[in-house]
């Protein structure tokens, strides 16, 4: 008997904190999040139920350090409210003012890069450290972990990192199109290299890019994320973007759902 379909679901880019303007424009409506989050948290608990849930980064949008640990630490703790359980990646924004060390305290991770097994499948978590939001660097250490942890297992895997590893083209991007240097992991082709060459990757799943979009590299199914906030009117309505992934032995579908609903099956 074929296993049972998992779900997941998948919440990017929440930046909890002040609204502020980026290059004139308020792209991203921040005073929205905390209510969205805890929304969200309501649904999934009552309505959605998925197996787990995973934050993919960008937690919070930077202010100063005491801001950005009081901020982190309330989202974090309106996570904390779900049925089942959370699994929290770190993006560019938390490394502003934050250390890692703080970040893994808030966490109670002792790394920001890990692997567990659910269900049929194996689930890795890769951390790319940034400055300032650029220099985005997923190091020689984490890359030979990641070797080795795809090396020992046998299920069907399945990646998430915050920063995108695929190539897509940045054109139209209000954020990145002028500043590729502030979206992509720089060792990205390496990666990959590595994905395919285990032969057990099915799909990668980022934000950051705060749009919908599905690359394929090597027969991988590498997808960008909307945006929890992305204002994606004059009316400055939030997207409400989250993403519900059913993984089963023959197919991925994913159901991005909110303003901006895109759906992708591979």
């Amino acid at each position: 008997m074929p296993p049972k379909p998992f779900k997941i679901a998948l919440i990017t880019d929440i930046h909890f904190g002040t609204d502020k303007p980026y290059e004139g424009e308020l792209k991203t409506l921040s005073s929205r999040a905390l209510s969205l989050v805890r929304y969200l948290v309501t649904r999934m608990n009552n309505e959605i139920r998925p197996d787990f849930v995973v934050q993919l980064g960008n937690l919070i949008e930077d202010e100063d350090e005491e801001t950005d640990e009081e901020n982190y630490q309330t989202a974090v703790d309106a996570f904390k409210r779900l049925t089942m359980p959370v699994y929290h990646l770190v993006g560019s924004c938390e490394q502003v003012n934050l250390d890692l060390k703080q970040i893994r305290s808030m966490l109670g991770y002792p790394k920001l890069h890990y692997s567990f097994d659910a269900g049929a499948f194996h689930f890795v978590v890769l951390f790319a450290t940034t400055k300032n939001h650029t220099e985005i660097h997923v190091d020689e250490p984490q890359r030979k972990w990641l070797e080795e942890d795809l090396t020992e297992t046998s299920k069907p895997t399945i990646v998430f990192i915050h920063h995108p590893i695929d190539d897509q083209d940045l054109t139209g991007s209000f954020r990145f199109e002028e500043h590729p240097d502030q979206c992509f992991v720089e060792e990205r082709v390496k990666i990959r290299e590595t994905l395919a060459r285990s032969g057990k990757v099915r799909a990668v799943f980022s934000g950051h890019v705060h749009r919908n979009n599905l690359q394929v590299h090597d027969g991988i199914g590498y997808v960008t994320l909307q945006s929890l906030v992305e204002n994606i009117s004059d009316r400055k309505d939030a997207s409400e973007s989250f993403a519900i992934v059913t993984l089963s032995e023959d197919e991925i579908r994913v159901e991005i759902e909110g303003m901006d609903p895109a759906e992708y099956r591979f």
